[in-house]
């Protein structure tokens, strides 16, 4: 089981990063980080001996000393990058889901909603790695692109609502799209204890922070329990707009269940125009609400074209 992100995202957030840089210095430091672990071996837990390596090998690498100044981040908390001495122990906590605003519950929970109807379409006992659980939150907002005009705002049981499914930004990266975002909330879900994810594979999928193993990511008893709670509202979906999400990522799980890697970069590839798009280029815009922690949400890049 593993929750080794959590304390990378944190230490960006210490050194006080806006989401943009957040998200150039996440790529930055999981290159190096995997670079570095496949050298290193198995932690014995991901406390103590896991932070000093973090400090001792990730943090002080040269390359994210020098991204850090070129964001103009304080001389301070530069050197203690550049030292090892980033407080991360300090920085890292679990976050509650009642912290939450009812918008990103509903994020959640759909996301949630994803891993229980991934196992049971695929026939799987689990939703197997990081880079298809990219894949399929990116399929269901295209999916949604595809039937969605206009802007609709829906008053549902869970508050206001906009169409345009999650609110994560993707962009164009060596593996396809992919949101840092909805892999800070899939850690949230882990460090909450409703997601587990355990090692199915010594081989990588090419994912950012799966290239050395893939993971499984599956609904613990708890999740199972949180989500069974919500099922008279999910199982009815009164409110048009969970409706139309809900029946988007259905079509979105039928779609890549059963595809491997490759077969799942083909789908996408012949379905948009991702390939050919510059790396770092914003492929999907978010909901259109404003929420924290959304990533990128400003930039007015071209959007994704997809195949009618």
């Amino acid at each position: 089981m593993v929750n080794e992100w959590r304390a990378i995202e944190r230490a960006g957030e210490w050194a006080g990063l806006d989401t943009q840089q957040r998200d150039e210095y996440f790529v930055v430091v999981a290159d190096i980080h995997n670079a570095e672990i496949s050298s290193y071996g198995e932690f014995e837990n991901y406390g103590e001996e896991y932070h000093d390596f973090l400090n001792s090998r990730v943090f002080s690498d040269d390359r994210v000393v020098d991204l850090l100044q070129s964001f103009g981040v304080d001389e301070a908390t530069v050197d203690a990058f550049a030292t090892g001495t980033v407080p991360v122990a300090e920085t890292y906590h679990s976050e509650q889901l009642l912290e939450y605003g009812l918008d990103e519950l509903v994020d959640l929970i759909m996301m949630l909603r994803l891993f229980d109807r991934y196992t049971t379409v695929a026939d799987e006992p689990c939703l197997e790695s990081r880079y298809r659980f990219q894949k399929l939150l990116f399929v269901t907002n295209l999916e949604l692109k595809r039937t969605q005009t206009g802007s609709v705002v829906d008053e549902s049981e869970f508050g206001l609502l906009e169409t345009t499914g999650y609110r994560y930004s993707f962009r164009k990266r060596s593996s396809g799209p992919f949101s840092r975002s909805a892999y800070v909330d899939k850690d949230r879900l882990y460090a909450n204890g409703l997601v587990e994810e355990t090692v199915i594979s010594d081989e990588g999928t090419g994912e950012v922070a799966e290239h050395e193993h893939t993971y499984g990511l599956e609904l613990t008893l708890d999740g199972q329990m949180l989500l069974s709670r919500f099922d008279s509202v999910l199982g009815d979906f009164d409110s048009e707009i969970l409706s139309d999400w809900d029946r988007a990522q259905e079509r979105a799980i039928s779609s890549l269940a059963g595809k491997t890697v490759d077969q799942i970069r083909a789908y996408i590839d012949s379905e948009t125009d991702v390939a050919p798009r510059e790396t770092g280029e914003r492929l999907l815009p978010p909901r259109q609400a404003t929420f924290t922690g959304d990533d990128d949400s400003a930039d007015d890049a071209a959007e994704v074209s997809v195949d009618a």
